[in-house]
């Protein structure tokens, strides 16, 4: 995934001016208060970095911002009537030597010493081209004197929709990990200051159990998301278990895996580039994976030969048919055995989803010659599927196959659900891969002097029919 590390400032601008006095009480539900003064606020956003990513970062005409005096826990409105670049906010607040501004406006915020508590940021958003949604993203801003510096508490995650596409209903964005450290959207905690705003998460938006989402949705229901670069706010956290972007489409439901070991940073915008329309529900990429050999809940040995299974560096990093980082290893000191292994009963996808499934598609390397030939055994002891394609090239045969395999490189394999005499997964409740096996499917011998019972798996994903 592509990161662009352009930090997003709105700057302070201008004077904090004492009008008169106003006796009344405050107009946000403070306890009676007396001495309230009209203050006007003028600020103004420094746009040089954050255009340098095309993002859009101004005032509306209706904007209000929430401005807390030190000492008093509610907070006080303040509106402008003018937008743009330069806005003027106005409003009633006590005289105080601190003070501290959040924007968009909240009533349910207060002030908390010098904490801005029980601040939101919402799971959905409405598509708006070229920027975030018109109060959806967060600032904050602390000041001792007459000007306001608001920073950025979200990060911005960039997304490009092309002309091609052109219905797209839905863009939802999960974060797998359903720990509280690792929401994307929910309840929080800011202290603004000088520096980037220190965030701490109270509370996540949606059930304990449910994965991280947010999403962008059209301004008009059962609209589509035309083409243009939309911003998704997110809150400042670490992926722990990995991204997918689900993609609502007219006649399907598409997944698309982005990227894993990402750290989100307030006030920076991570472009995750331009969707393209395609079938690939992805299972497991193993960027960021921890194996585990009993309760797991993704991939699991069949033979408890816990040893044989870790997460490896790429061996061939370069390789064009897949590029990435970390990939799962299965090596096996076992004369006579297939190395297979498996995963959980429980596949993390749903019913509807596998019953559109028609492909199983895995990414394999092997460092030698083409003395294996993996296969697929369906519901982890079935019977196993030989035919398949590799690199796109249906095989019949073991000539077939050794002309189509790419020794020391990364091959695509594809088994369809067809091969089953199945119309889809939609009853698949696991699969066992054996790894180490010949045309025949019988297990390979192994051989000490060479260690060649080592194999490489990645992007575990189906095709949807």
């Amino acid at each position: 995934m592509k990161k662009s590390l352009f930090y997003i400032v709105a700057v302070a601008a201008c004077f904090v001016s004492c009008t008169k006095d106003v006796d009344n009480y405050s107009n946000t539900g403070n306890a009676a208060q007396v001495n309230l003064v009209e203050l006007s606020f003028s600020a103004s956003a420094d746009l040089t970095k954050a255009a340098l990513d095309g993002l859009n970062v101004v005032f509306s005409a209706d904007d209000e911002i929430a401005v807390f005096a030190e000492g008093t826990a509610a907070p006080y409105k303040f509106t402008t009537t003018a937008g743009g670049a330069n806005a003027t906010f106005t409003g009633t607040a006590p005289t105080a030597s601190t003070y501290y501004a959040l924007y968009p406006y909240s009533a349910d915020a207060t002030l908390d010493g010098n904490t801005i508590k029980n601040v939101n940021l919402s799971k959905t958003s409405v598509a708006t081209d070229g920027t975030f949604a018109s109060k959806q993203a967060i600032f904050v801003a602390k000041t001792t004197g007459t000007a306001l510096a608001f920073k950025s508490v979200c990060a911005f995650l960039k997304i490009t929709v092309p002309a091609t596409i052109t219905d797209l209903s839905e863009i939802s964005i999960f974060n797998r990990a359903t720990d509280l450290a690792g929401a994307v959207t929910g309840t929080f905690d800011v202290v603004p200051g000088d520096g980037v705003p220190a965030v701490t998460i109270t509370a996540k938006n949606g059930g304990s159990s449910e994965p991280h989402t947010v999403g962008l949705s059209p301004a008009t229901s059962g609209d589509v998301i035309g083409a243009g670069t939309y911003y998704l706010p997110v809150l400042p956290v670490s992926l722990t278990k990995g991204i997918d972007l689900k993609l609502g489409y007219s006649d399907f439901i598409g997944r698309v895996l982005s990227d894993y070991n990402a750290v989100f940073e307030s006030g920076k915008v991570y472009n995750l580039g331009t969707i393209t329309k395609t079938k690939i529900v992805p299972y497991i990429n193993f960027e960021n994976y921890t194996l585990t050999t009993s309760g797991q809940t993704q991939i699991g040995n069949l033979k408890g030969n816990s040893g044989a299974l870790t997460i490896e560096t790429n061996p061939v990093s370069s390789s064009s048919v897949n590029p990435s980082k970390k990939v799962f290893r299965n090596k096996t000191a076992w004369n006579g055995t297939s190395g297979m292994f498996q995963t959980a009963s429980n596949m993390g996808i749903t019913t509807a989803v596998l019953n559109v499934v028609g492909t199983f598609r895995v990414k394999i390397y092997y460092g030698g010659d083409s003395e294996y030939y993996p296969h697929l055994q369906y519901n982890k002891g079935g019977t196993a599927i030989n035919a398949a394609r590799i690199n796109g090239v249906a095989i019949d045969s073991k000539d077939a196959y050794d002309a189509a395999f790419k020794p020391a490189d990364w091959n695509v394999y594809e088994w369809d659900a067809s091969q089953l005499s199945k119309t889809n997964f939609s009853d698949m409740s696991g699969f066992t891969l054996r790894m180490f096996v010949d045309y025949n499917n019988n297990n390979a011998t192994y051989d000490a002097s060479t260690h060649k019972h080592i194999g490489y798996v990645d992007d575990i994903s189906f095709v949807l029919k």
